[in-house]
C-alpha cells in the first residue's frame, strides 16, 4: 500500500512539473511572437518609402494607420503580461 502511495506521489509532482513547463512554454512563445511581429512592423515601415515611391503612396491616412498597429501591439503585449502578473 505505500509504494502505491510513493507512486501516486511521484505521477502528481511529474504531472505538476509537466503542466508548469508547458505553461511556461506557452507564455514565452506568445512572447516572442509578438517580439517577432512588432519587428517585422518596424523594418516594414521603416522601408516603405524605399519599396513605394512617395509620390504613389497616399500618406492622409498614415498616422491613423500607425496609431492602429500600435493599438493592435498594446492589446497583444497586454493579453500575454496581464496573466502572468494576476496568476491562476
Amino acid at each position: 500500500m505505500s509504494e502505491r502511495t510513493r507512486s501516486e506521489e511521484l505521477y502528481d509532482v511529474h504531472r505538476d512539473k509537466a503542466w508548469e513547463d508547458i505553461k511556461s512554454g506557452n507564455e514565452n512563445f506568445d512572447k516572442y511572437m509578438l517580439t517577432f511581429s512588432s519587428g517585422a512592423l518596424g523594418l516594414s515601415l521603416a522601408f516603405i518609402k524605399d519599396v513605394v515611391p512617395a509620390e504613389d503612396c497616399c500618406l492622409d491616412n498614415l498616422p491613423h494607420r500607425l496609431l492602429d498597429c500600435v493599438r493592435t501591439l498594446h492589446l497583444g503585449y497586454s493579453s500575454v503580461i496581464s496573466p502572468q502578473h494576476h496568476g491562476p
